[in-house]
């Protein structure tokens, strides 16, 4: 009788949108401010200049460093690297305010074309549903997907909202910025990521 050797199951390959919050494993680019503009995963000129003063500490005593954003505060991303199409991707960041209230933007691509709120998203022509039941001066995890055509915001991890039905709509960037003057955000983001091709 032959023997048969049991081979080993190939571990799977992960999605492109995959991701790891802490080392932003799988990430196109990774922000974490650690190094400034710097991204640990990404184009060095992702940001080609920033007021470093803006980047402190976490004022909750977390170990790493945050980006204030607040009404007066403006940081320029290179646009050239958020050219999507129609293709699936996904931008996350880590979030807080410092009162719990919502609808205060915190980063947007071309003003409301592609708008990241604290407490949720708002995307043209696919909608704008609201996350409810949060303290949002506490740090929560946002990620915003593209998938298809679909928006699927998940707020730590969880599922929030699925919206729209525009899988021809192209997202190229004209402009991208961390910005808080919509809706008079005040508070601090971490931890940037972008995942999918460009």
């Amino acid at each position: 009788a032959s023997i048969v050797t049991p081979q080993a199951t190939p571990a799977p390959t992960p999605s492109p949108l995959a991701y790891d919050a802490v080392t932003g494993s799988n990430a196109r680019i990774f922000l974490d401010f650690s190094d400034g503009f710097t991204p640990k995963t990404g184009p060095a000129d992702l940001i080609s200049a920033g007021d470093t003063s803006l980047i402190v500490d976490d004022p909750t005593g977390l170990p790493r460093k945050v980006l204030v954003i607040n009404t007066r505060a403006q940081v320029n991303l290179d646009a050239k690297y958020f050219q999507f199409g129609t293709k699936d991707f996904a931008i996350q960041m880590d979030q807080r305010r410092n009162k719990n209230q919502g609808n205060g933007v915190t980063f947007w691509m071309d003003g409301h074309k592609w708008a990241q709120y604290n407490d949720y998203a708002c995307i043209d022509h696919f909608g704008c549903p609201r996350a409810t039941g949060f303290d949002w001066s506490e740090w929560h995890t946002h990620k915003i997907v593209r998938k298809g055509g679909e928006i699927i915001q998940y707020i730590d991890g969880v599922e929030t909202n699925r919206f729209g039905n525009k899988p021809d709509r192209v997202f190229n960037a004209n402009t991208v910025q961390f910005y808080g003057n919509h809706g008079g955000f005040t508070g601090h983001v971490a931890n940037f990521m972008v995942f999918g091709d460009r």
